[in-house]
């Protein structure tokens, strides 16, 4: 099967990337929808609650995407298809174990 490794490489460290971000509240920006306003860094009180979740896609997307565009398509083919569902799988049950404080 040919032309999946960059997809695998892309998906693992997306997943990786995005949990990390998550787990460090680190954003790209963030959305404040009571003002409707995207901003780099932190609004004060006013301006509401913000929405990382956009910030954690750009960030998880501008780092993953360059480095499933540079690694050799050959090094890529390498990797089995099955790590790029298996990773991702185990980051959201790792992140569910995170987020289970909210439900118990």
């Amino acid at each position: 099967m040919s032309g999946h490794g960059r997809f695998s490489i892309f998906s693992i460290l997306f997943g990786i990337v995005y949990t990390l971000a998550f787990f460090f509240n680190t954003a790209l920006f963030k959305y404040y929808p009571l003002v409707g306003q995207f901003h780099i860094v932190d609004q004060p009180k006013p301006a509401g609650p913000p929405i990382s979740w956009y910030g954690w896609l750009a960030t998880s997307l501008l780092i993953s995407l360059p480095f499933a565009l540079i690694v050799p398509r050959k090094w890529a083919d390498r990797l089995s298809p099955s790590w790029a569902g298996l990773i991702p799988a185990a980051l959201i049950f790792l992140v569910l174990v995170y987020e289970k404080r909210w439900f118990l």
